[in-house]
């Protein structure tokens, strides 16, 4: 729980939510996850405001009510998809101008991007909750860990908390390099991105 809460807080001291904008999740086990509650602020957010969550039937088990976003939690943290065990739902300033843009931009602006974050998905607008977004982020391929919601906001997801943060905070910075340039900005091109993978993966 402690470490919940400081990620929690941490995504806001980032700049990365606004009041009630966000909300986040963690994996405990095969059968529960913490989920922050309904109408919490992440950057002050506390224990009473955490609801302990199956995992399978969504059922609060502490008897505080989660995010209105669970299904969308529950469709990304399921035993379905491996390797996921937390889940940061965002509203970031540079990122969220982007996604309520009428333009899908090339992401792959910084060196991060291909490193730390991969594949950029754009989903259509989808009402908040419902369970047509939680079915379309439970589509989505295995290997993508962040996702642009028209008009909605960012889900950045992985194994930790803190690379949960990661990737949200270089998905950010990049968003800002595209938004200051005015559409004029430089893409590193395919020989560049797989150079870089390469390099990533001779020093794992």
């Amino acid at each position: 729980m402690d470490e919940f809460i400081y990620w929690a807080r941490k995504a806001a001291a980032y700049n990365l939510v606004k009041c009630s904008s966000g909300n986040l999740s963690q994996r405990i086990d095969d059968q529960q996850m913490l989920v922050s509650g309904t109408g919490s602020w992440l950057e002050s957010l506390s224990a009473e405001q955490v609801a302990v969550v199956d995992s399978l039937t969504g059922e609060s088990l502490n008897n505080v009510q989660p995010t209105g976003e669970l299904p969308l939690h529950l469709a990304l943290t399921r035993m379905q998809r491996p390797g996921i065990n937390a889940v940061l739902h965002f509203q970031s300033e540079a990122a969220t101008t982007l996604c309520c843009a009428d333009f899908v931009p090339d992401y792959n602006v910084i060196i991060e991007i291909p490193l730390y974050v991969g594949e950029v998905v754009t989903l259509p607008y989808l009402q908040p909750g419902s369970e047509a977004l939680a079915d379309a982020v439970s589509g989505l391929p295995p290997h993508i860990r962040m996702v642009q919601m028209s008009n909605h906001g960012q889900i950045a997801m992985g194994s930790s908390l803190k690379e949960v943060m990661q990737k949200a905070v270089f998905f950010e910075l990049a968003c800002k390099v595209i938004v200051n340039s005015n559409k004029g900005i430089k893409r590193l091109n395919h020989e560049q991105i797989e150079g870089l993978k390469a390099y990533a993966k001779s020093r794992n």
